[in-house]
């Protein structure tokens, strides 16, 4: 179901929510929530193999990170599981900021709660 333009929550009212209490992590794609169960130990257990895999990139200029969020237009505000950023783009990031744009690696794990539609609607919103 397409959504109206005016319908759509910008980044700035995404921000000013208060916290979600139920446990579930919620993004900001394309203007709408997404929520989403916690990780369970498989995914958490995905995530370090591959963080191991590509810690290389730490010695050639680039930081990991999980659990942050970027800012990728007005209207999006994804956390990818894991990413690779250019070291001077992370320095840069306020402490109370976001990174603006996509990271120049994003992994993400699809897991059984994911939805392909979703998992192919944030590709395409990092790759833009």
């Amino acid at each position: 179901m397409a959504t109206s333009i005016s319908t759509l929550m910008r980044v700035e009212e995404y921000l000013r929510l208060e916290p979600r209490a139920d446990g579930l992590k919620d993004e900001l794609i394309e203007g709408e929530i997404v929520m989403s169960p916690n990780a369970k130990p498989l995914h958490a257990k995905i995530i370090r193999r591959v963080t191991k895999l590509i810690e290389p990139l730490e010695t050639s200029g680039y930081r990991l990170a999980t659990d942050f969020g970027c800012r990728l237009g007005k209207y999006s505000l994804p956390g990818p599981d894991l990413a690779a950023i250019r070291s001077e783009r992370w320095n840069n990031i306020a402490e109370d900021d976001y990174l603006v744009g996509s990271p120049e690696l994003v992994i993400e794990v699809f897991s059984a709660s994911n939805r392909k539609a979703l998992m192919a609607q944030k590709a395409a919103l990092y790759l833009r």
